[in-house]
């Protein structure tokens, strides 16, 4: 699941690590980069009020709108591409994105009782995140 600890969050600390660090810091989180994406953060808000407007007699659910917003947010900074709401260009995409991370968040919430005690070790969990990494490996 975490592309054998090569990504920033799973990574262990050492020559790896900061590495990963200063390209975040430099080239993602950089003031100039913020500044240049801000025009996609601004669109998306845009358009969640706008939807909001158009619902206001009814009850939202804040945190399902708000999560929503966030990884349209993150990604149209890395994808250009938005995969929650209306506005959705390609349809199936992002059905497809949205499967995959909600099986992703499945896997990844459940706590193995292998990892504790290996003869409990469950052959199905680990199949399901074999499968996880394959179809993130497809999609990206």
């Amino acid at each position: 699941m975490s592309d054998n600890c090569e990504s920033l969050v799973w990574s262990p600390y050492g020559h790896n690590w900061r590495n990963l660090r200063r390209i975040a810091s430099i080239e993602i989180l950089s003031n100039s980069r913020l500044q240049m994406l801000s025009s996609r953060r601004i669109d998306e808000v845009r358009l969640l009020m706008r939807n909001l407007l158009g619902i206001q007699d009814k009850p939202v659910n804040l945190r399902t709108v708000l999560l929503e917003l966030t990884l349209n947010v993150m990604m149209r900074m890395i994808a250009r591409k938005r995969y929650y709401g209306e506005n959705v260009a390609d349809a199936e995409e992002a059905s497809r994105f949205r499967v995959h991370r909600a099986k992703m968040r499945k896997v990844i919430s459940v706590t193995s009782n292998g990892d504790f005690l290996p003869w409990l070790k469950s052959k199905r969990l680990e199949q399901r995140m074999i499968e996880c990494q394959q179809n993130k490996e497809d999609f990206f």
